[in-house]
């Protein structure tokens, strides 16, 4: 295929390296296999997790009544996972690399989230406060579950849940995290009004701070490297930064670069702490990937102003979208490889295959 000890401090170290920039040249079209269903997780082995109504895809939420299944779908074959019965509002969330997947769905005006064990076994969580109120975010691969409140509730219900072995609890005030690597490091928030970038490891009662400055952790990778957003003092600019353990380093932006955003979609930070998002220069928004030090300009596809990144594979190629009609885009060494139309990118894996979907239709774009 091309395919934790912590020490907690909050000294600031600025990353210096050169400013490189990165002028997409276009190459061909990959052409997309359209999915029979309704995509949400790429697995590395480049298997598909969706949903289906009735046996097929859908456009946004099941018909009233039809069957919805959890479904596989892998080099052409469609594989049924689990059934849901009559449900609405369906989705898929997140799997750990075992092959356990959580959602959630509504059935008879209830919100219920679940977990699907890699053996088949369906089962609808418990909530330490009401049904329905959470949605599972992530799933570490000690089944831990990171569940956030779901934004149609109050804020009564602003803070996370940490499902384990049958138990959900609530200890934490004010506290967002919705990511995790497979050790149990979940990264987020803590804080009513201005969160600090926190992080809450398995076993811990409860989350810490690793920064005083306003912000959040975004992303974590299976070394237990965080990345995230914090304001600049005195500012309302955000900056990038990873953070190791101890020292918060700011990361550069591009020359003109008024405001940053960290890609939140899962696969935004890879295992060679290289990290993809957004960098606002002149009111466009440029695709950026962070790398050794150094931000890189990823450019546009042909005819484009904006670009935005979403996902980067242990080959540094990134996958996201460039605004020429919204087509997705996956770049390496500075070549942009333009995939078509598409809406959102959904995942790359390290072969480089990439999932995406325009509004009515899941895509799958096979490695080059």
């Amino acid at each position: 295929m091309r395919n934790p000890g912590i020490a907690w401090g909050a000294r600031v170290v600025v990353a210096v390296g050169v400013i490189t920039a990165a002028l997409a040249a276009c190459e061909p079209v990959i052409e997309p296999v359209e999915l029979p269903l309704n995509a949400a997780l790429l697995a590395e082995d480049g298997s598909v997790v969706g949903t289906q109504a009735d046996g097929g895809p859908y456009s946004d939420s099941p018909p009233a009544g039809s069957e919805v299944t959890i479904v596989r779908w892998d080099d052409g074959a469609v594989e049924e996972l689990a059934s849901l019965g009559p449900a609405t509002e369906v989705e898929v969330t997140a799997q750990n690399r075992a092959g356990d997947i959580v959602g959630q769905f509504v059935r008879d005006q209830v919100r219920q989230a679940f977990l699907l064990t890699n053996d088949g076994q369906l089962q609808v969580l418990a909530s330490a406060t009401s049904p329905g109120v959470h949605v599972p975010r992530a799933i570490d691969a000690g089944r831990r579950i990171v569940l956030t409140p779901h934004p149609g509730y109050g804020t009564y219900y602003s803070s996370t849940q940490i499902w384990d072995d049958g138990i959900a609890s609530w200890p934490w005030l004010h506290a967002g995290f919705d990511r995790s690597n497979e050790a149990g490091l979940a990264v987020g928030a803590v804080g009513a009004s201005s969160g600090k970038p926190s992080v809450w490891a398995t076993g811990s009662l409860s989350p810490v701070s690793f920064s005083d400055r306003v912000g959040s952790a975004q992303a974590v990778n299976e070394k237990g490297t965080v990345a995230g957003m914090v304001l600049r003092p005195g500012t309302n600019q955000r900056v990038a930064y990873l953070w190791k353990g101890s020292a918060l380093i700011e990361l550069p932006t591009l020359p003109g670069g008024q405001q940053v955003t960290v890609s939140h979609s899962p696969g935004s930070l890879n295992e060679h702490d290289e990290l993809v998002g957004t960098v606002t220069v002149n009111g466009a928004a440029r695709a950026v990937l962070w790398r050794e030090g150094e931000v890189v300009d990823l450019g546009t596809l042909a005819g484009g102003t904006v670009s935005r990144a979403a996902v980067v594979n242990e080959s540094s190629q990134v996958a996201g979208i460039s605004d020429n009609g919204y087509h997705g885009f996956l770049w390496e060494d500075g070549q942009m490889t333009d995939l078509g139309p598409a809406e959102e990118i959904l995942g790359l894996n390290n072969d480089g295959a990439v999932l995406g979907r325009t509004l009515t239709t899941s895509l799958y774009w096979p490695a080059p």
